[in-house]
């Protein structure tokens, strides 16, 4: 297996490149493999990332197609007991144990030339030398939002905390770049038909990033900023089967408004992103097309089922937040959770958040995601008690907060 081989063949000790709800990640310097070790939230589970992994994979290359978004190769399932960790437990720091592992190809971080494209352009002032020099930030890969635009308050941009660790690219910035949005919409479309359709898994929770290029060249894209890059898919733990009825649809659209702002959304006609939702959902249903009819007949109207689906709960979602924004008071970008509902990452803080989940029901509030401030895996004491709404801290362990009201009485905007 190729990835033992190369993992085996290493000679240096792994360095974490990342933090994910799942577990945390790692490499070799300049290694071709990386390595998720399922020490991260309840509930997820690095086998169920692997055997999706792998449905994935196979319906990227089973037609004649070319696809042009990389997954990575070479997916390998390793047990906490497999004699593997014998010879190579020292590779991780000495406080780490053996436990299960998903092994696959590592997706290239972007050049140094990138990233500080990105630093200069959008990291607060008073950071940037420090970004420049920081060890972590060489860890870079770029969440494309192409979903969802984000409102820059130049009055506030040395408030915010920046880490090139997953960034999130938003619509509006990947147009100043001059990015080729058209064409990752596309291929977004295509991909997430397959996996719908030829994999049949709801594509729960997966990412789209901006890397460097895979060996294959598959996917690869030449921008005047960005140089030679490709644009990848990964992390499938969430993802579940799909079935091909009516079940299955609301499953899917469910899956699509639920994840972060990865994919296009429809918009209304005129506006500036009508073109691209209209564009994104003539490929998804194009790509989907040649590939239920492989299945049966019957199930052609699945994929127009499902955008319909998509279009109209965003439609109502969108009305639900404007009314919310007419009857509660604009919620302020910082909250102050008690430290007793903090305790753990565990059933504490899950279960305080899901007693707030009817609020949306009732049209109160507006659906925020949170993200835990400080690193931390499970079982873990928090180090404070300060959430803030954003995407890019440093060791993004997200918590989804459905309709949580501001608990102080000051208020702001959603601006950044």
């Amino acid at each position: 297996m190729q990835t033992m081989k190369q993992l085996e063949e290493s000679s240096c000790n792994f360095r974490r490149i990342g933090q994910g709800f799942c577990g945390s990640v790692w490499a070799a310097e300049g290694g071709k493999v990386a390595m998720k070790r399922e020490n991260g939230g309840p509930g997820r589970s690095i086998l169920t990332d692997y055997n999706m992994h792998r449905l994935v994979l196979d319906a990227a290359s089973q037609d004649e197609v070319k696809v042009n978004v990389c997954v990575p190769r070479w997916p390998r399932f390793v047990e906490n007991n497999d004699p593997w960790w014998h010879s190579n437990l020292a590779i991780f720091p000495k406080r780490y144990a053996a436990c299960n592992i998903l092994c696959s190809e590592r997706i290239p971080p972007l050049s140094k030339e990138v990233r500080d494209i990105l630093i200069d352009r959008y990291c607060p002032p008073s950071s940037i030398a420090t970004i420049k020099n920081n060890d972590a930030d060489r860890d870079c890969l770029v969440r494309l939002y192409l979903g969802r635009r984000k409102i820059q308050n130049s009055g506030r941009r040395g408030l915010n905390f920046f880490s090139l660790r997953n960034y999130p690219l938003h619509l509006n910035q990947a147009e100043e770049l001059g990015l080729q949005i058209l064409n990752y919409a596309c291929d977004m479309a295509d991909m997430l038909a397959r996996m719908h359709w030829t994999a049949k898994i709801d594509a729960n929770d997966v990412e789209f990033v901006i890397g460097g290029i895979q060996e294959t060249t598959i996917g690869e894209h030449t921008h005047s900023l960005f140089g030679r890059h490709a644009l990848w898919l990964l992390d499938f733990d969430c993802c579940r089967p799909l079935a091909m009825d009516d079940a299955g649809v609301t499953q899917a659209a469910r899956a699509f408004l639920r994840n972060d702002p990865y994919f296009p959304r429809p918009a209304i006609e005129g506006s500036s992103d009508h073109a691209l939702w209209m564009k994104f959902r003539s490929q998804y249903l194009e790509s989907s097309k040649a590939r239920v009819g492989l299945c049966d007949a019957k199930y052609l109207s699945l994929p127009e089922q499902f955008i319909n689906q998509v279009e109209e709960s965003h439609h109502e979602t969108m009305k639900r937040k404007q009314s919310a924004s007419h009857s509660c008071q604009s919620i302020h970008r910082r909250y102050r959770i008690p430290p007793a509902n903090l305790r753990s990452f565990g059933q504490t803080t899950e279960s305080r958040f899901r007693r707030r989940e009817n609020l949306v029901e009732d049209g109160i509030a507006v659906e925020w995601d949170i993200f835990v401030r400080s690193e931390f895996g499970s079982g873990q004491s928090f180090s404070g008690s300060e959430l803030w709404e954003g995407h890019n801290w440093r060791h993004q362990m997200q918590v989804v907060v459905l309709a949580l009201p501001p608990l102080n009485t000051q208020s702001g905007n959603d601006t950044t």
